[in-house]
């Protein structure tokens, strides 16, 4: 069924002065990414004789036209700036833009930029280190202005530079003058500014262009101003970096795609409201999927008619594949949303790995590489996730009294349902970052949200779970810990339907020296700030009461908690039957050393039981050979050496097949 479309922006929502203070700088390596994250990262398909890359624009981006003014930075040294560049800031204040080539310092720095020119060195104006020396005024600022640029004989001027960003609540700008500095036009960065909280940019470099020909163009005397400007918070933000900035005219046709996804329908509400960056979704909960990519145009003229493609593969097959035209992509238009709205919706009908690849094909473009571009999901039988695509440290759920003031928060990931749709809730799988503390009670709680009263309203429990070192991860192993739900009579079932639904992980009665830290990730692609899908943050009342209470169901997180919702229909307490075979309910479950599954076949014949985790890998198979009709048969499986987690067990016979589900929990 067609859906209406509507892209609601996620708001930028403050949550005070603790937010900063509840991101954890504890770091994974990209390179250990969980199973079913690596699992999407599959090879990418040829679409219309290209080959697709998971490369955004912003990180493929042709740097520039040929330029006429470059500075990359190479005269500068720890203790002098680049030779013409200056600083200013407010009178009083301690800090500035300086050179570096180095990490920035401070407990949220974001690294090194690795630029073109990074072996010469970069531009930063650190303003962690700022924050902790405490200002007592704002704003905090800093501007880095350049030497005196001729731009008399150019009719179009694009500025482009390579950065790397890092936001808390501040801004950053490019001002531009064309009278030595007397005056500036200002042109805001949008990549920085529409971060999220605690953000830092996908890409590392990421590469900025903006048109300034309105300034610039055919002027004798202009400076660049690259100013950064904190007018909310006193205790310092993050940092920026910059290198390689040049000057270029603009190429006539310069077209490309800046970011591309599919919007998966929005619980209960009949509307594709958010990009779908589900990593996987069960396919009894996947609805149909709206294709989405965003055109920027840096040429000097309008993209007219320009055509656009979107094809959807499984493995190396192409299922989906629609065309459509976009009338009019303005100059200077940057992340023109393109929502496809005029096709067919894609529904997914298997599991699996799926690759969206975007193409578009202007006449005459200056640079095609960026004219592709994909979107990687997974369909799955029984897990929902919503993780991003690089490691970004932490959240606290307990800080202790050690690091800055004790105080817990509740901390979770947002999981849509859409109508028409429901599965079983099993258990909530949760990852907790090393250096968390061992013998802390945690427990989970989940919410729907009720759009009568604008609230959460509690829908059931997990059982709760003291940490062990068995349920923390350690170096770059990401471990995670099971929460089995906790239903009515001790069933392990809970159905839920359609509906917008937060997951929430919280610790009980955790003590002043206890140190929770949940684990999670940057959001996929490169355009957060339209994303419903981060995890949410209230502070918790720490005794294990229901008591989440924001009212919108956006979200505010700038990176996604590591949980798991798995899912799986579990069978009537009556034996539940095919054609060729009958199975009852497994034993215990969760279970722990062994499973016990009850079964008897149709007809004489040999059966094969296998047990396969949530990414489908098998991890054990039983032969059953000489069945007779009827025969009672108890299948025995050890599980004392497999992860806690959902399995699935499947026994085939006479060419039919049964599958359920079952928890291990040690």
């Amino acid at each position: 069924m067609k859906k209406s479309f509507l892209l609601c922006a996620i708001g930028l929502t403050s949550f005070g002065a603790f937010a900063q203070q509840a991101r954890n700088s504890v770091v994974h390596s990209a390179a250990n990414e969980a199973s079913n994250e690596a699992a999407i990262k599959t090879a990418s398909p040829v679409f219309g004789g290209n080959y697709i890359t998971e490369s955004k624009f912003a990180k493929n981006a042709k740097a520039t036209a040929t330029a006429f003014w470059t500075e990359d930075f190479s005269t500068g040294t720890a203790t002098s700036l680049p030779a013409g560049w200056s600083v200013t800031a407010p009178s009083g204040q301690i800090g500035n833009w300086r050179w570096t080539n180095g990490p920035a310092s401070g407990g949220f720095s974001v690294g090194v930029l690795k630029s073109t020119t990074a072996a010469n060195g970069w531009m930063i104006f650190n303003s962690d280190s700022i924050g902790k020396l405490q200002p007592t005024t704002l704003p905090i600022q800093g501007s880095l202005i350049s030497p005196s640029i001729n731009c008399a004989a150019h009719s179009s001027v694009m500025a482009t530079f390579q950065q790397l960003f890092r936001k808390f609540r501040d801004s950053t700008y490019l001002d531009v003058s064309n009278n030595g500095g007397a005056s500036w036009t200002t042109y805001p960065i949008q990549v920085n500014n529409s971060l999220n909280n605690n953000t830092t940019n996908a890409n590392n470099p990421t590469i900025v262009r903006i048109n300034i020909s309105a300034t610039a163009a055919g002027q004798a005397n202009v400076k660049l101003r690259f100013r950064y400007e904190d007018n909310v918070y006193k205790g310092g933000t993050l940092n920026w970096l910059l290198d390689d900035v040049a000057l270029a005219e603009l190429d006539p046709v310069e077209l490309g795609i800046a970011g591309s996804a599919m919007f998966h329908m929005n619980g209960a509400s009949d509307q594709y409201t958010g990009l779908s960056l589900y990593n996987s979704i069960p396919l009894r909960l996947a609805d149909s999927m709206l294709p989405i990519t965003f055109l920027t145009n840096y040429g000097l003229n309008p993209g007219i008619n320009v055509n656009a493609n979107v094809q959807v593969f499984k493995g190396t097959s192409s299922i989906y594949a629609k065309s459509h035209v976009y009338g009019s992509l303005p100059t200077g238009g940057v992340d023109s949303t393109d929502d496809f709205s005029d096709v067919t919706p894609f529904l997914p009908t298997s599991t699996g790995n799926y690759t969206a690849a975007f193409s578009i094909n202007p006449a005459n473009d200056a640079f095609a590489a960026n004219n592709v571009d994909t979107f990687k999901f997974t369909v799955t039988d029984t897990v929902f996730t919503t993780y991003g695509s690089t490691d970004a440290g932490g959240y606290y759920l307990h800080r202790p009294a050690s690091q800055g003031g004790e105080i817990s928060y509740q901390l979770g990931s947002r999981f849509d349902i859409p109508d028409g749709h429901s599965d079983t809730l099993s258990s909530v799988s949760v990852s907790f970052t090393a250096g968390t503390s061992t013998g802390v009670n945690t427990a989970v709680q989940i919410y729907k949200y009720n759009y009568t009263t604008s609230q959460w309203d509690v829908k059931g429990n997990c059982y709760s779970k003291i940490l062990s070192a068995a349920d923390i991860s350690s170096g770059n192993t990401r471990t995670f810990t099971t929460y089995a739900v906790n239903a009515t009579a001790g069933a392990a079932r809970y159905v839920l339907g359609a509906g917008v639904y937060a997951i929430i992980v919280k610790t009980v009665n955790a003590g002043a020296n206890d140190n929770v830290v949940i684990e999670a990730a940057s959001p996929i692609g490169t355009h957060p700030q339209y994303t419903l899908y981060f995890g949410r943050i209230d502070t918790s009342d720490n005794a294990n009461t229901n008591s989440y209470g924001q009212g919108f169901p956006n979200t505010n997180l700038g990176v996604v908690p590591y949980i798991n919702a798995n899912f799986g229909t579990i069978p009537p307490l009556s034996v539940g039957s095919i054609s060729a075979i009958k199975i009852g309910n497994a034993y215990p479950n969760p279970a722990n050393n062994a499973i016990n599954i009850p079964m008897n076949v149709k007809g004489n014949t040999d059966a094969t039981i296998t047990l396969s985790n949530a990414m489908g890998q098998v991890v054990r198979t039983l032969t059953l050979n000489g069945l007779t009709t009827g025969q009672a048969k108890l299948v025995t499986i050890p599980t004392s050496d497999l992860a806690a987690g959902m399995y699935l067990y499947t026994i085939e016979a006479n060419g039919e097949r049964a599958s359920d589900r079952v928890i291990i929990r040690h």
